[in-house]
């Protein structure tokens, strides 16, 4: 297919920072045809992700210092909060004002 058009690739140097003094830090040659795809590839190469669980909640608020207490078992919340709260629609008594938008 002599037609078709390649996008012309350029090296890239993908260059992670040093975390601190004893870490030397990571340099990647990378082939690509833009800036984002020479990123991706090494990021999917060295990065992990996934949705963040309590205890990773936790975790990473306790590096800030923030500390997450622990609550005693010896009261239980009423039963209406811990009903599903209703999504939209009115809330509470219809006032003059409201009336008059509805009719």
């Amino acid at each position: 297919m002599s037609g078709e058009k390649t996008t012309p690739k350029r090296i890239y140097l993908i260059e992670r920072e040093p975390r601190d003094e004893h870490d030397p830090g990571d340099e990647h040659l990378v082939r690509a045809a833009n800036r984002a795809a020479a990123l991706a590839h090494v990021a999917r190469r060295t990065l992990k992700a996934r949705v963040a669980s309590q205890d990773d909640l936790v975790r990473c608020l306790t590096v800030l210092g923030l500390e997450v207490e622990e609550a005693g078992t010896d009261a239980e919340d009423p039963p209406e909060l811990d009903a599903p709260q209703p999504q939209g629609g009115p809330v509470g008594p219809v006032g003059p004002m409201q009336a008059a938008l509805i009719s």
